[in-house]
């Protein structure tokens, strides 16, 4: 199956630490990794399909790192490269003892990309929906089926227009009851 994945590519840092996140403490950091993230997370743990990542990075350290990354992984060949913006890139604080992970985001050229084109795929999914700049007339050209998923989804309401235009919708089970409300 070939399966083409729109969304954001972010160059992560992630930072762990040994005890829990307490807001206005000190915490002592165990280990600092630096990886492609956004939808390479996706592209990093899926071998049985053809994924096709289709997203826009900057000309900067960080967008190659990402590039070099997911050459491992996938065909690279629909990510562009802008000139004008900076690739997104996030601090991610993993807390393993309570097993949970805040991300802040300096979002950036993933973020910038306006014409989001379907390409040749069996399936197409939107990886934060809510963080794409994507017209409803696009989204209608894209052939089913069509998934997506949020980053947010206390704004969910404010998509409706284009979430008439998915096959599904992909939350997670504690998030339910708010969409349903």
């Amino acid at each position: 199956m070939r399966l083409a994945v729109y969304g954001n590519l972010i160059a992560d840092r992630l930072i762990i630490i040994d005890s829990p996140l307490l807001s206005g403490e000190s915490h002592n950091c165990v280990k600092t990794l630096y990886q492609a993230g956004g939808l390479a997370n996706f592209c990093r743990i899926t071998t049985e399909h053809q994924i096709i990542p289709v997203s826009q990075i900057s000309n900067d350290e960080s967008g190659w790192m990402i590039l070099k990354e997911l050459r491992k992984y996938v065909d690279i060949n629909e990510i562009s490269i802008t000139y004008t913006s900076h690739t997104s890139n996030a601090t991610v604080i993993i807390d393993p003892t309570t097993n949970t992970r805040t991300g802040i985001v300096q979002w950036g050229a993933c973020r910038r990309k306006k014409n989001w084109l379907p390409i040749l795929a069996d399936w197409h999914h939107l990886m934060y929906l809510d963080r794409m700049t994507i017209t409803e007339n696009k989204l209608s050209s894209f052939s089913s089926p069509i998934s997506a998923d949020f980053c947010d989804i206390n704004q969910i309401h404010n998509y409706n227009h284009l979430i008439r235009h998915l096959d599904f919708l992909i939350v997670s089970e504690l998030n339910c009851g708010r969409i349903l409300d």
